[in-house]
């Protein structure tokens, strides 16, 4: 394509694709110098997919702007960046890690501190290793300090977000940082730092390690490896790791799912996401045993449908739930397992309903009838026939009957008018 011919937005997509070739460097530099405004910003973020050396000058002035770079480094793994990056980040932490147990981080340093977690992402040379390093042997500490001192929740990103954080959260920031590196970048660096790293200071620097493990080992592996630890204190950490999968329905495969990048509204927003299949599907069993235990505490999502408004850990459970179950003993167990946690729950999501519908359960008249008591001012005769339609397998029989015991204001009279044919 001759970008010659291109004008204004036509020309950001062509520039960003000659980042998937090194050849492309020498000509990203060139539009670099010629172009503007998005176009400029547009040949940045494709030459930073590559170590390229006539470009050091350029990322050293660029991370020292405001916004760090963030748009145009964050996606970027190359090992050049992430040394630019890493050495800001550990004369940041280095000072930081100075300060008294119970400090209280200023509105800059906090600002700071979320950019440099995001431009870490993975990033995996060597002084990045150094930046891991240095916050395991001060976690402690770091779990002490007050971040956002505006506010009792501290959002980093959509993956890395607390309400009211303990310092039990705060100590999960760099390990979840790790996790996710591995899962963007799958250098077997990151993945050897961070059992290194689980050796020298266990706790949960198990999550990038578990990680790691679905990413490389087949599922009999994992399983073996990592199942019996869901019983104990572990459990939280192996819940972050679980709580970023995802079963994709469109490739039949569990990904690990990323959601990263910052909003600051009217400033900047780098957000994007991206997933990697698994090495292999999750082994079944993991479904008949994050059953059996009791529910632990799932800190860390990438995919939340609505706040705390039902049981994180089911959220987690569903999400990875595949279309089939091919071992029916555990099918089973499961639909036992939602049912009886749908009869607790208040109506107010579609979790337990989409639950249901997963494992080919009966969606009962009493399930929709709690949803819409729940939700009065969310649920409308527009969007219940979508969910009545699309979660239960009723007659048209059985739907018309439904839909004449509930009240008139849900219902579309030409809806029954259709069914009634």
């Amino acid at each position: 394509m001759d970008l010659n011919k291109l004008k204004g937005e036509k020309k950001v997509s062509p520039i960003l694709s000659l980042g998937t070739d090194s050849k492309n460097a020498e000509l990203l530099l060139t539009l670099v110098s010629s172009e503007k405004g998005k176009l400029k910003q547009a040949a940045m973020k494709a030459l930073a997919n590559f170590d390229y050396e006539p470009a050091t000058t350029l990322w050293q002035k660029a991370i020292k702007t405001k916004t760090k770079g963030e748009k145009i480094f964050i996606e970027s793994t190359a090992d050049s960046i992430s040394e630019i990056i890493a050495n800001e980040f550990f004369d940041f932490l280095s000072d930081l890690f100075n300060q008294p147990e119970g400090y209280s981080l200023t509105a800059k340093e906090t600002a700071d501190f979320k950019t440099f977690i995001s431009l870490s992402l993975g990033k995996g040379s060597p002084k990045m290793h150094e930046i891991y390093r240095l916050a395991a042997k001060n976690n402690n500490k770091l779990a002490t300090y007050t971040i956002e001192a505006r506010e009792s929740n501290l959002f980093i990103n959509d993956y890395i977000r607390f309400f009211a954080p303990t310092a039990e959260d705060i100590k999960k920031i760099f390990p979840a940082i790790l996790s996710m590196s591995i899962l963007k970048s799958k250098d077997s660096r990151l993945i050897k730092l961070a059992n290194d790293l689980q050796t020298e200071y266990a706790e949960n620097w198990l999550s990038p390690v578990f990680m790691s493990a679905l990413l490389t080992e087949s599922s009999n592996s994992v399983f073996e490896k990592f199942s019996n630890q869901l019983n104990g204190t572990n459990a939280t950490y192996l819940n972050d790791t679980l709580g970023a999968l995802f079963f994709d329905k469109k490739i039949q495969k569990h990904v690990g799912l990323l959601f990263w990048g910052q909003l600051i509204y009217g400033e900047i927003d780098t957000r994007f996401t991206f997933s990697r299949p698994l090495f292999e599907n999750l082994d079944e069993r993991w479904f008949l045993q994050l059953t059996n235990e009791p529910a632990s505490e799932v800190t860390l999502q990438v995919y939340n449908r609505n706040g705390v408004l039902y049981d994180s850990y089911d959220e987690m459970l569903l999400e990875i739930l595949p279309q089939k179950i091919e071992n029916k003993n555990i099918a089973q167990a499961l639909g036992e397992y939602f049912v009886e946690k749908e009869k607790e729950h208040n109506g107010a999501s579609t979790l337990y309903i989409d639950a249901l519908h997963t494992l080919k359960q009966d969606v009962s008249e009493e399930v929709i009838k709690k949803h819409i008591n729940c939700r009065d001012n969310a649920v409308s005769k527009y969007s219940l026939k979508p969910i009545i339609n699309y979660y239960t397998n009723w007659s048209n029989e059985r739907k018309i009957a439904f839909y004449k015991s509930i009240s008139s204001k849900y219902v579309l009279k030409e809806e029954i008018a259709v069914l009634e044919k």
